[in-house]
């Protein structure tokens, strides 16, 4: 009501003042020189055009201010001047009827059009909202009052009601009571806009409240002030529950964001910028100021914020490109990233979101979750596995893991290798039957079942076949695989061990532990013989000083005693010496001292040194040195003499009575051939078919060379070259296969079999002597054959001037040097073909009787053997014995077989000797064996008498240097009677001489 008086007011009275103020202006404008006929011509338009639109009152009361304005400032002006005219008047009469007449004529001619085209548009009008009426589901026409004038079947419908029982009732009464306070809103919302939309309650047939949803749209009738109200009705019951249950989702939707561990929900919009696509944060859930410690509201004002300044760079273009992958394939987004936290540290983010389209615009929806403890789980767990992976391929078994199908879940590289397969990742997936035949494939899938069947582990010796189509076993254990809650998942796990390896591995550590053994034997058998060594010249030296004490012994024998002291004094200081030595080549700390030597002295020195060795065993010994050998070398003279006189010592203990023993000094400009000077050094001739062995410590790589300088008045200077020092031999020789055993420590070599010489030594000396060869950077070479003696030679490196003489003369202790005999094998001999200047020195003496044994008889005295191959000890147990029982007659023999051959001599039996007293480390034959012999002879004998002193037993006393408990056990095994150990005195003698024949000792 209020806007329609609103309307008549702005038709009647300010339109007319608007458009009478636009004369009085256009008036204003022209001034006083136009007539006033001429003024009315603008009026005229002005009036008749505001009679067309708006109505002839309007257009009246135009004109009336109109010329109210002309009057007042166009025609009294000209009556004060005294200008104006009757025509003036005249003018703005007629002008005045003129507009006034325009005016109303054009007002009629409107009203009339008018009518016509409202009656035209109320008929389209009513046909347009019959239209309106036929398309509303449920419509009503609603009076001022409130009542319904017009109602369609669906209104009523929605009702439960007829048209006819609502048409004339209150619209009101169809609204819940408790929702009809709405109705003054909605009058309000009328009053302001012309419409109103309405929310409310209603009551269907049963009672049971509806939602419902009103538009009243305000029909105004602007010629009669009518009103009327256009209802459109429908019923929201459905889509109030929808958004109720919208609302429950969201509110779900909130809590499950502020409640997801480590994420939060993000929607963006897509846009294709200037530069390219690019992302608009739309919503950003709590859960990032959680994760990341930043307020969402810096990103959604701010986009490109996280990528330039938060994602970690080398992930920026990863993330780039997969949002771009995503938005060209439409398909999800799903990244991890580095992204920094607001505390510095970066954390890895996983960006999960869908496209979608609302309208134009492309919106994604995700979130994002911050998986930084389970990437770094992850890569710990990789890493786990890494480690267990290298583990697994160091074992060395075989170690997979198989699933129901007997398909490789897990391959170490052990069991790959053993099939042929160099990548343990390629079996992986692929079935046991691929990698065995069909067969031994099914023998494997039995035991799986039954693993699987019965849930324990199952032990079986399982077949397998190589590549090369071998066939092997192996040692299979089988069991089945759990979870962590105790579960099978069907998978088997196995390990196994190749036996052929296994045993192979047994077989080296069987060899390992029998060398260990023998090396552990070897070391006590040869401390033993060092035992030996020691205790044999103690008895010497014991026994010889009983003797001394006696004042009543002769001047020969104290002369004999006084050279056995001195004899053994030396030989234990030379054993002491090497023992030193060893030990000090063990501890790395052998000491070189060098110097300028004279190899012609240290040659002499050896000869005067070992001279009375060689005569005493009858042994000729010679020496030769070559012209051209420098008179001075740098080396250590200590050091060179002992190895040479360790040689030659060798030489002598291993060369039988009557043979030679050769020491030769040469010079060689480079290293001989092993090869082509065999049989030359050995002293044979070439076509000999003797098969000669060689041996060298260490042969240097390069061949040194002799070189000369021409320098004024100088001989020539030898650059580089070798003292090769030999020491050759005619005794039993060394076999082949022992000769890389003569250089090793406690190592001691026999001759072959029946040779009739035994080791003699304790095992030092050539360790020894090749290691101090190594530190005067020289080596040493043998070559030997069995029967046919042996040859080492001592190569020393040489850097020194020489002066050649015409002959190098040697000094000898003997006084008539004399030449090698010319028998058989040395009449070709090269030693006189290629050395016609050297003279050669020879020491021999007259050896030993030769008959077998030595015997001091005592007609009808009981008879006692004593076999002992020391000279010294020999003659000091003559001595006890003679002493211990006076009416005896002793034997003596050098060695095991005379001893034997002396004790079966007899027709009766060995029961013409009494009593034996045997060493046991003897030449030919040991004391053992020769006991055995004799236990074995008596045994012929059966009807003979058991008694010590009868005719059957003989009574034997073992003399040993090895005082170990099982020593003493094998001597009483072997059937002697009591056992000795050196040093032996007189006291221990008698009584073991009391023990074994009472009878004797008490005659």
């Amino acid at each position: 009501m209020i806007r329609w008086w609103v309307v008549q007011v702005a038709r009647w009275l300010l339109a007319p003042l608007i458009l009478g103020a636009a004369g009085v202006a256009i008036l204003a404008s022209l001034g006083p020189g136009y007539g006033g006929e001429t003024r009315v011509v603008f009026f005229l338009p002005l009036v008749w055009a505001c009679a067309w639109r708006i109505g002839l009152g309007p257009a009246i009361v135009t004109t009336a201010v109109l010329m109210t304005a002309m009057f007042i400032l166009i025609f009294l002006p000209r009556v004060e001047a005294g200008a104006a005219t009757t025509a003036d008047a005249v003018h703005l009469v007629f002008g005045t009827g003129l507009a006034l007449v325009g005016a109303s004529i054009i007002d009629q001619h409107r009203r009339t059009r008018f009518r016509l085209i409202l009656s035209e548009r109320d008929w389209d009008e009513q046909r347009h909202f019959k239209r309106l009426i036929d398309l509303c589901q449920a419509r009503a026409v609603i009076g001022r009052d409130g009542t319904y004038l017009k109602v369609n079947a669906a209104y009523a419908a929605l009702l439960d009601k007829t048209p006819e029982q609502l048409v004339g009732t209150a619209a009101a009464e169809s609204i819940h009571p408790e929702d009809r306070h709405i109705i003054a809103e909605a009058r309000d919302q009328l009053a302001r806009t012309g419409q109103a939309v309405i929310e409310f309650r209603a009551l269907d047939k049963n009672g049971q409240p509806t939602y419902h949803r009103a538009l009243i749209i305000s029909l105004h009738d602007w010629e009669d002030g009518e009103e009327e109200f256009f209802c459109i009705r429908s019923d929201i019951t459905e889509l109030r529950d929808a958004q109720s249950n919208l609302k429950r989702r969201e509110a779900m939707l909130r809590v499950l964001e502020e409640n997801i561990p480590g994420g939060a929900l993000i929607q963006s919009e897509q846009i294709e910028g200037p530069s390219g696509l690019e992302l608009h944060f739309k919503y950003i859930g709590t859960g990032f100021q959680r994760v990341l410690g930043y307020d969402p509201q810096i990103l959604i004002n701010n986009s490109a914020h996280l990528f330039n300044n938060l994602i970690h760079p080398d992930d920026q273009e990863q993330m780039w490109r997969a949002i771009q992958r995503s938005a060209q394939a439409w398909e999800p987004l799903d990244e991890t990233v580095r992204v920094r936290a607001a505390w510095g540290q970066w954390r890895w983010i996983q960006v999960r979101s869908r496209p979608r389209r609302e309208g134009d615009r492309v919106l994604r929806d995700g979130l994002i979750l911050d998986v930084t403890e389970q990437i770094e789980a992850n890569q710990a767990r990789l890493e786990t596995e890494q480690r267990f992976r290298q583990f697994m391929d160091q074992v060395p078994m075989g170690a997979w893991i198989t699933d129901d199908h007997e398909r490789f879940v897990f391959v170490n590289r052990y069991t790959a290798r053993l099939y042929g397969v160099e990548d343990p990742e390629s079996l992986v997936g692929r079935r046991t039957s691929d990698i065995a035949p069909l067969e031994i494939a099914a023998e494997w899938k039995v035991v799986s079942d039954q693993v699987r069947r019965e849930g324990r582990v199952i032990q079986q010796v399982g077949r397998g076949r190589q590549p090369d189509g071998t066939i092997f076993k192996g040692l299979v254990l089988k069991f089945p695989l759990t979870d962590a809650q105790g579960r099978t998942d069907n998978l088997v796990g196995g390990v196994g061990i190749d036996l052929t390896e296994l045993k192979r591995t047994q077989a080296i550590l069987e060899r390992s532990r029998w060398a260990s053994e023998q090396a552990m034997r070897a070391r006590s058998d040869h401390l033993a013989q060092l035992s030996h060594e020691i205790r044999t010249p103690l008895t010497a030296i014991l026994g010889n000083v009983d003797r001394l004490v006696e004042s009543d012994i002769p001047r020969d024998e104290a002369e004999r005693a006084r050279q056995t002291l001195i004899r053994s004094g030396r030989h234990l200081s030379h054993l002491l010496a090497n023992v030193l030595d060893f030990a000090k080549i063990e501890a790395g700390g052998l000491d070189i001292h060098w110097s300028d030597a004279n190899p012609h002295a240290i040659v002499a020195d050896v000869v005067m040194l070992t001279s009375h060795a060689a005569m005493e065993k009858g042994i000729r010994l010679a020496h030769l040195v070559e012209e051209t050998v420098p008179e001075t070398i740098r080396t250590d003279p200590l050091r060179v003499q002992q190895i040479v006189t360790n040689l030659v010592t060798n030489a002598i203990k291993y060369t039988p009575p009557g043979g030679e023993v050769t020491l030769r000094v040469i010079h060689r400009v480079a290293v001989s051939d092993p090869d082509t000077t065999e049989s030359e050094h050995l002293g044979h001739p070439p076509e000999t078919e003797t098969v000669f062995a060689s041996f060298s410590t260490s042969i240097p790589s390069s061949r040194w060379e002799t070189t000369t300088s021409e320098d004024s008045g100088a001989e020539p200077t030898v650059e580089r070259g070798w003292v090769v020092v030999q020491v050759r031999d005619t005794g039993v020789g060394i076999a082949a296969d022992q000769l890389p055993r003569v250089f090793e420590p406690f190592s001691q070599v026999a001759a072959e079999r029946g040779s009739g010489t035994a080791p003699v030594g304790y095992g030092l000396g050539l360790h020894i002597a090749r290691t101090l060869a190594h530190q005067l950077d020289g080596f040493i070479q043998v070559r030997s054959a069995p029967g046919r003696g042996s040859l080492f030679e001592l190569w020393l490196p040489v850097s020194c001037h020489h002066q050649s003489p015409s002959l190098q003369a040697v000094s000898s202790p003997t006084t008539d040097p004399i030449v090698l005999p010319t028998s058989s094998h040395y009449t070709d001999s090269p030693v006189q073909e290629n050395c016609p200047n050297i003279i050669v020195n020879d020491h021999a003496l007259k050896s030993p009787s030769a008959t077998l044994s030595r015997e001091e008889d005592q007609a009808d005295a009981p008879r006692i053997l004593i076999a002992e191959d020391n000279d010294d000890v020999r003659e000091i147990l003559g001595y006890y014995v003679r002493r211990i029982l006076p009416n005896v007659t002793i034997t003596f023999a050098e060695n095991g077989r005379t001893a034997w051959e002396l004790l079966k001599r007899g027709r009766d039996g060995p029961s013409t000797f009494a009593l034996a007293l045997l060493d046991l480390q003897m030449p030919e034959m040991n004391g053992d064996e020769v006991a055995r012999h004799v236990r074995c002879w008596e045994a012929r004998f059966e009807d003979s008498t058991s008694d010590h002193h009868g005719s059957a037993h003989l009574a034997m006393i073992a003399l040993t240097a090895n005082a170990r408990d099982e020593q003493r056990l094998q001597c009483l095994q072997a059937g002697f009677d009591d056992y000795l150990t050196k040093p032996i005195t007189m006291t221990r003698l008698r009584e073991a001489i009391q023990r074994v024949m009472p009878s004797l000792t008490q005659a």
